[in-house]
């Protein structure tokens, strides 16, 4: 029997060990210390049993004794610092110092306390009277103290009142077992149970893991994981091995077939051994553990044929019910008419075990999930939905989650979940949770859509953008009229000027005559701006799909008209370059967007570099400015709508909108060509266009 102290010491420092490890704080590290001390004393009391070392036995003894009041100190520690930590009174910390380091040193140095000796080769304690008496008295008052604390507690913390029960219970049954077994029945002359009440001290321990791990911190930290569950079950093996040893011992032909009957157990019941602690110890100690696929896979049995909402939603809350075990729930679901349009939605209420089922006639919850959202706390809701549902009975503090379901027409349906029947809040795992259930079911939704159906809307929608494209290069051709015209009237404020100032100098007809040439030269100058203008801001040759063969290099010439030469230089490379087939009007508006870009990321002056080359079968054309460049954050957005580079350094000729570079990249790709960038912050920026020529671009 002196076995089981040792399988009892391997348990204690097994449970100390890995709670400490799993969540190193206050409370875990004096349960480390306090069931390290008692496995300690339960090592000592098997090793006096079987006298290995019986030269040392009294050293034994002396060791026992100081690993029990390390024992009940630990506990009244314990005591102390659940369900709060809090902090003892300095001077009770000094005089338990002081009388415990006194205590040890008798213990160690003396035999005022007690002496062990072997006569007849049987382990002999001699206690001194007053000396073991107040030992004894001083393990009694932290035992007894422990339980006045903890009855404190049970007072003053109610809503704990469930986990100090156990934790009472626990130190109770110890203390009470071994006043009986070890100084009630010895005094009676009865010895049989001393050994029942040495195992007795196990019970704190028991019950203060089964508390700590289900009630303090399992739920948040602590996961039955893989490497545990195997620990655990080569702890059960080892334990099993060494009890059938202990049992087999006085023969030997039964100690064998106990051994061989193990072998065989444990060899075939290993893996299940493990597989259940990864699943029902997860069940029993964690209070919000559930496995998401386990739940999925629930509904999805039951969802695999079923061809009605109102029934999907139904089975749906029932399982979420089963699961979260809810005290309160709603259920919101849209009714269709016959031609699948939305009469209107229902509302299906379940407090415990009683059902409503009513016409939805309160507007808060749909119009607020009408346009697509994802699950939430109650608590992060929109003020009108969170007054409306806490108007119902539902809770804040994250006891209330709210959860739209979509189809690819419409709000579909919107389950909120209320609080739980064990009063657990919930976590940002069930609110992930939720958000994958959600995909799963708008796919389930998205099955019962017609194919018809959903074929309509991808054309509209995709008309809708085309037609949303066009208006946008449409604006964007007018503001580059606008922009030209603005530019044509600065131009042609010159030639102007000079006409009339000539005509105030003119006095004689010899002024006159000699005047002529010089108004003839700026007469023909302004006309010359006036059909440069007409040419660009032509409309009739932006018609969509008209298409013709032009020269890049005109388009180039024509766009460069607008720029304001007194502030920018112009660097010029133009090479001979074959026709391209394409839309004029629209290659003028990417040239001149560019060109706008450029200017505006030069707001000092700068160059503006315009060139044109070929390359195999394709025409290139680069736009490089002296400019701020673009920095690193910006350049992958560049080509996104609603992105202004006004906002970033970055010019925009859509005046910050962000339209302009996608528009130009929409365009290029029109016409089969690519574009693309290069920049280096604060020296510039360079715009490459590639356009195919010949069979390509008939391609």
């Amino acid at each position: 029997m002196n076995y089981l102290f040792l399988v009892n010491a391997s348990v204690l420092a097994f449970l100390g060990i890995f709670l400490y490890q799993e969540k190193r704080d206050k409370l875990t590290f004096i349960f480390l210390i306090a069931n390290l001390s008692l496995a300690l004393w339960s090592v000592c009391v098997f090793l006096m049993g079987i006298q290995i070392l019986a030269s040392k036995v009294d050293l034994i003894s002396k060791i026992q004794l100081v690993a029990a009041m390390l024992f009940v100190n630990g506990y009244y520690q314990l005591c102390w610092s659940y369900p709060v930590l809090r902090k003892q009174p300095p001077v009770l910390l000094i005089i338990n110092g002081i009388t415990f380091a006194l205590f040890s040193i008798f213990i160690l140095f003396t035999n005022f306390i007690s002496e062990a000796i072997v006569e007849n080769d049987q382990v002999v304690y001699v206690d001194h009277p007053f000396g073991y008496a107040a030992y004894s008295i001083y393990l009694a008052l932290f035992s007894f103290g422990s339980l006045y604390v903890l009855f404190k507690s049970y007072r003053k913390y109610a809503e704990y009142q469930k986990q100090i029960k156990f934790l009472f219970a626990g130190i109770a049954l110890f203390v009470t077992t071994a006043i009986i077994c070890d100084t009630v029945l010895p005094l009676l002359g009865e010895y049989r149970l001393l050994i029942v009440g040495r195992l007795s001290a196990v019970f704190p321990p028991l019950f203060f893991s089964y508390v700590i791990i289900k009630h303090s911190f399992l739920d948040i930290s602590v996961i039955v994981n893989r490497k545990t569950a195997w620990g655990i079950t080569f702890l059960l093996i080892t334990v099993s091995y060494i009890l059938a040893y202990a049992v087999g011992s006085n023969n030997s032909g039964f100690q064998f077939s106990l051994l061989l009957m193990l072998i065989i157990f444990w060899g075939g019941l290993g893996a299940s051994c493990q597989s259940f602690l990864l699943t029902s110890v997860r069940r029993k100690f964690i209070r919000n553990w559930y496995e998401p696929d386990d739940v999925i896979s629930k509904i999805a049995e039951q969802l695999t044929v079923e061809k009605d909402r109102e029934s999907i939603f139904t089975i749906l809350i029932r399982v979420l019910d089963d699961v979260f075990q809810l005290e309160r729930n709603s259920l919101i679901i849209a009714v269709r008419k016959d031609d699948e349009k939305i009469s209107h939605y229902e509302e299906i209420t379940q407090v415990t075990s009683i059902k409503d089922k009513q016409i939805f006639e309160e507007p808060v919850l749909v119009k607020n999930y009408e346009q697509h959202s994802g699950p939430k706390f109650l608590d992060k809701c929109d003020a009108d939905v969170k007054n409306y549902l806490v108007n119902q009975g539902f809770e804040l503090g994250r006891k209330c989650l709210v959860i739209p379901f979509y189809s690819p027409e419409f709000l579909e349906g919107i389950v909120v979940m209320g609080e739980r029947s064990n009063q657990a809040v919930y976590s940002e795992r069930d609110l992930r949770f939720m958000v994958r259930l959600v995909s799963y079911i708008s796919a389930i939704l998205y099955r019962l859509t017609p194919f018809e159906k959903l074929e309509k809307q991808y054309f509209e929608n995709r008309e809708k953008l085309h037609d949303a494209e066009i208006q946008l290069i449409r604006a964007q051709k007018i503001e580059a009229i606008v922009h030209a015209t603005r530019q044509c009237h600065h131009e042609i404020r010159t030639p102007l000027n000079i006409i009339k100032l000539g005509i105030g100098r003119i006095k004689t007809l010899e002024d006159l005559e000699s005047y002529k040439t010089y108004a003839n030269e700026e007469v023909s100058r302004a006309l010359e701006i006036v059909d440069e203008t007409l040419t660009i801001t032509d409309v009739s040759k932006a018609n969509e799909g008209r298409l013709s063969k032009f020269d890049v290099n005109e388009v180039i010439r024509r766009s460069i008209r607008v720029v304001d030469l007194e502030r920018y230089q112009l660097d010029l490379g133009f090479n001979n370059l074959p026709e391209v087939m394409g839309n004029f009007s629209d290659m003028q508006v990417v040239i001149a967007n560019l060109i706008h870009n450029a200017i505006d990321a030069m707001p000092d002056g700068g160059m503006l570099a315009l060139r044109t080359s070929t390359q195999e079968n394709n025409i290139v054309i680069e736009v490089e400015d002296t400019g701020v460049g673009i920095d690193d954050n910006s350049r992958s957005k560049v080509w996104e709508p609603y992105f202004s580079g006004k906002e970033t350094e970055v010019g925009n000729s859509t005046a910050g909108r962000g339209w302009g570079l996608t528009i130009v990249n929409r365009i290029i790709t029109e016409h089969q060509g690519t574009i693309n960038f290069s920049s280096t912050l604060g020296e510039g920026t360079i715009f490459t266009i590639i356009l195919p020529v010949g069979e390509k671009q008939a391609a």
